[in-house]
């Protein structure tokens, strides 16, 4: 059960971490 747990909060924190920093990810892959 603890595993799920922290399996869906690692992944809500993942999505808020690549919607917030998207953009720069993009341009940092574009660049290099």
């Amino acid at each position: 059960l603890l595993y799920l747990v922290l399996s869906s909060v690692l992944s809500a924190l993942q999505s808020r971490l690549e919607a917030r920093f998207g953009r720069q990810g993009g341009y940092l892959e574009s660049g290099a």
